[in-house]
């Protein structure tokens, strides 16, 4: 990927917005946009942000992550995680009456990482996304329906969004989904029965 190439793909992208801008909003034609920026950002902006980092990391000992987050009309937040700490979002405040803090999960990865984010469903999301970097998607989908880690009926990911109603699908980024349509307690068993069918050795608890 040339950066003549990415530029290309953003054009394409641009026209794709200018189009969908001057017809009706539909449910459709939203969910058509953001196929097409799904797709900007899996064939042209990724590849192209890997190059760069493989041409400046080659040399690198020890093993980083770093979490990349790009919201609409926001500034661009670019961290390093550091290795045995908690990836954790802060939890959004709100002026409101105190109530009682819904469970969250913990996961314990062997080399002593944890993931843990502001809410269960999340960590699950998070959980699953780390999966997927370091074995592949192939590979945990295929865990997944050889050991049938369903929710409303279809998997626990998917490429595209769930089709049943009460599906609480959430994007995991290349087009993928996770449902989270499940409380704490089957979020833990369904995130057991993964890390058992893929070998992951992980341990998660249920927080409050």
């Amino acid at each position: 990927m040339t950066e003549n190439e990415l530029q290309q793909a953003y054009e394409e992208l641009k026209s794709s917005y200018n189009y969908h801008d001057h017809r009706p909003q539909t449910r459709q034609g939203q969910e058509m946009l953001k196929q097409d920026e799904e797709r900007f950002i899996d064939e042209a902006l990724l590849p192209y942000l890997k190059q760069i980092a493989v041409q400046f990391t080659k040399d690198l000992r020890n093993s980083i992550s770093i979490r990349f987050n790009i919201m609409p009309n926001a500034d661009i937040e670019l961290k390093r995680i550091a290795t045995g700490k908690t990836s954790l979002t802060p939890k959004p405040s709100h002026s409101s009456e105190p109530r009682k803090a819904a469970s969250n999960l913990r996961i314990s990865l062997p080399q002593g990482n944890i993931i843990q984010e502001y809410n269960a469903s999340e960590t699950m999301c998070a959980a699953i996304k780390f999966v997927i970097e370091i074995m592949g998607i192939d590979k945990v989908q295929q865990a997944i329906q050889s050991y049938n880690i369903v929710c409303d009926g279809e998997s626990l990911v998917k490429r595209g969004p769930h089709n049943h109603p009460d599906s609480n699908s959430k994007s995991i980024g290349n087009g993928y989904y996770v449902n989270t349509h499940m409380n704490t307690k089957t979020k833990k068993e369904k995130l057991e029965k993964l890390g058992n069918a893929l070998g992951l050795h992980w341990t998660i608890f249920i927080i409050n």
